[in-house]
C-alpha cells in the first residue's frame, strides 16, 4: 500500500507541534476510518529517522472495530510544513517496525497468519534484547571493557569501565576519562574483567 497525503487545511488546523498533539491527530484520523465507531485501546507514537526523507514517526495502536474484532495497526507518519502523510498497515502485513509496546500485543489475540506471527516474534525479541541490554549495563563493574561494534568514539572502539553507580557509567579511554554520548543506544559487547 502507498502513502496518503492530506493538507492540514482539510482538517481546519495547522501542523501539530508536540508528540501529544501528533498522537491525538493520528488517533482521530484512525477513528474516522471507522466512522468514529472504533475504539483505540492503547496507542503509542515514536520517532523514526528512517520514515520519510527527513524522518518521521511510527504510530502503533490496538483497535476494537465496530464488529468487536480487534486489530493492531502500524502507521508510518510524516508531518511536513503544509501537509501530513501516512502509510497504514496491520500486523498481518509483516511491517518492518518492531518497537511496538507489549500492552498493544496483549490487547489483540494473535491472528493465525504467518506474517503476524513473525512480526510479533520480532517485537518480543526486540523487547527481550532491550531488557537484557539494560541488565548487562547495570551489571558493569570497574575493569570491564565495553567494545563498540558499529561505531567508535574519537577513533577508539574499546573503553574500560571506571565507575558504575547504577544510573551513570564512567569510562576511561586511551586519553583518560571520557563521557560517551548516547552509548547505550549503540551495539556493543562486554568483555568482563578477570
Amino acid at each position: 500500500m502507498g502513502w496518503t497525503y492530506t493538507n492540514y487545511h482539510y482538517y481546519g488546523c495547522g501542523k501539530p507541534q508536540t508528540m501529544k498533539e501528533k498522537r491525538n491527530f493520528i488517533a482521530n484520523e484512525v477513528k474516522m476510518w471507522y466512522n468514529g465507531e472504533a475504539v483505540i485501546l492503547h496507542d503509542h507514537l515514536t520517532t523514526d529517522p528512517y520514515v520519510g526523507e527527513k524522518g518521521g514517526y511510527v504510530y502503533y495502536c490496538s483497535l476494537e472495530k465496530p464488529d468487536q474484532s480487534r486489530i493492531i495497526l502500524v502507521n508510518l507518519v510524516v508531518f511536513d510544513k503544509d501537509e501530513w502523510g501516512y502509510k497504514d498497515m496491520s500486523e498481518d502485513m509483516g511491517p518492518g517496525y518492531h518497537d511496538c509496546p507489549l500492552i498493544i500485543l496483549k490487547d489483540v489475540p494473535c491472528p493465525d497468519d504467518k506474517y503476524a506471527i513473525e512480526w510479533r516474534k520480532n517485537v518480543m525479541e526486540r523487547h527481550y534484547n532491550e531488557i537484557a541490554k539494560k541488565v548487562a549495563i547495570k551489571n558493569l563493574r570497574p575493569g570491564d571493557t565495553v567494545e563498540f561494534i558499529n561505531c567508535n568514539y574519537g577513533g577508539q572502539k574499546k573503553f574500560e569501565v571506571a565507575y558504575n553507580d547504577g544510573k551513570k557509567v564512567y569510562f576511561v579511554g586511551d586519553r583518560g576519562k571520557v563521557n560517551l554520548v548516547n552509548w547505550k543506544k549503540t551495539e556493543f559487547k562486554i568483555l568482563k574483567a578477570n
